[in-house]
């Protein structure tokens, strides 16, 4: 029981020390959803999807069994769950930093980036997440952008 305690009081600090940041990041979905239908800033702006499109559709599809549509979604999902679950086993099971996190990042980023050039070159336009999105804000201030972007991907 000492052990959950301790567990939740470095939950609750950590809360507590990013609680502006998990503002900020609430306040932009709402406002980024109701404005634009979509959080991803590359998104919203080129209409492309990003190497991170479809992570959080892929995270909880992985985390309710749904684990071959959650490869579907993004891929790399298994190597940022992996991570997720080896810091947080670290910070708040063991009360230590996780060593090694930044360069494990940093490769997990790399890997996601390939996989991202991998999807675009052989599955862009698709299925979701993998799509164009016409409504993007190159696409109004830019009156050529949608139509060279169709024209460079076939779209």
């Amino acid at each position: 029981m000492h052990k959950i305690k301790e567990v939740g009081k470095r939950i609750a600090a950590d809360l507590y020390q990013y609680k502006w940041v998990i503002l900020a990041l609430f306040l932009y979905d709402l406002a980024a959803t109701h404005f634009w239908g979509a959080f991803c800033p590359m998104v919203i702006v080129t209409g492309l999807p990003c190497p991170g499109c479809g992570m959080t559709r892929a995270a909880f599809l992985a985390l309710t069994g749904n684990w071959a549509l959650a490869t579907r979604y993004n891929p790399a999902v298994w190597m940022w769950l992996a991570l997720g679950i080896y810091f947080a086993w670290n910070r708040y099971g063991k009360g230590r930093k996780a060593a090694g996190l930044m360069y494990l990042m940093g490769g997990a980023a790399l890997v996601m980036l390939a996989i991202y050039f991998y999807r675009m070159a052989v599955c862009f336009p698709g299925e979701a997440p993998m799509v164009f999105r016409e409504e993007n804000l190159l696409g109004k201030i830019v009156p050529f952008y949608n139509e060279v972007l169709r024209k460079l991907f076939g779209i």
